[in-house]
């Protein structure tokens, strides 16, 4: 190693150049491994939330007066219409006995030469008829019933052609 001779000002510069270089190298490499574990716990923090969320959540928002409509009643309709047909409940917030009862399909295939009728039996021993709509193919579900149906009494659906034969029918589940 060379000797330096202090008081000149050549030698005071490589002595601070000197100093400097090995104090700096030894801080930045403290500070250059932080830095490495800041960048892989933010890669890592990003990663998880990524891999954690939910990828389409649906939010349904309401007026804020009512429930949304709930399942009451099933039945799967097979043959010349096919399809589940669902009875569904809203009701009033404020007034829980306030009940509105809707008619919904989901998947509905109906034949595509004729216009198919939809009768709801309350009493299909007795032929007693509740509901009929006509061209239902035609009808945008949910269907809001009318208040004086009573949908708990329904008992079996049927759906008929033009000529009224009866090409799929269908029992609801005594409940």
């Amino acid at each position: 190693m060379a000797e330096i001779e202090l008081g000149k000002p050549e030698a005071d510069e490589k002595f601070v150049a000197a100093e400097l270089a090995d104090g700096a190298s030894k801080s930045f490499r403290w500070k250059e491994w932080i830095g490495c574990f800041v960048i892989l716990g933010v890669i890592a923090g990003v990663t998880a939330y990524l891999v954690t969320r939910p990828e389409d959540l649906e939010l349904t928002f309401g007026d804020g007066a009512s429930s949304p409509l709930s399942v009451v009643r099933v039945i799967d309709v097979t043959g010349g219409v096919t399809g589940t047909l669902l009875i569904q409940r809203m009701f009033s917030l404020s007034d829980p006995t306030n009940q509105t009862y809707f008619l919904n399909m989901l998947d509905p295939t109906f034949p595509s030469s004729t216009n198919v009728s939809l009768q709801v039996f309350n009493n299909a021993s007795l032929g007693n008829i509740s509901l009929t709509i006509e061209n239902i193919q035609l009808v945008e579900f949910p269907y809001m019933l009318p208040d004086s149906i009573n949908p708990f009494t329904f008992d079996s659906v049927s759906f008929l052609n033009e000529a009224d034969t009866v090409i799929s029918s269908a029992a609801f589940d005594p409940s």
